[in-house]
């Protein structure tokens, strides 16, 4: 049971780092006059950290979804 959990966190931990890494480049490299990019910045880096609740809904899949699909420029 123990190893189980120990493989969900880290799942969740790696997930975490590749989704806040991207949420941050996104910050840095985004044109200069880019609207409200901290509070874009903050709001993905929300989303990096409960991405693996969003996965139980269908609206918690989209939500995440579209919140990092606009970085890939889709």
């Amino acid at each position: 049971m123990f190893a189980i959990l120990r493989i969900i966190w880290v799942l969740w931990m790696l997930g975490f780092v590749v989704l806040a890494l991207v949420a941050t480049s996104a910050l840095l490299f985004a044109p200069p006059g880019t609207p409200a990019r901290f509070h874009t910045w903050l709001l993905r880096m929300f989303m990096a950290a409960v991405w693996p609740l969003a996965l139980f809904s269908r609206s918690g899949r989209d939500a995440l979804g579209a919140g990092f699909r606009r970085i890939r420029g889709n």
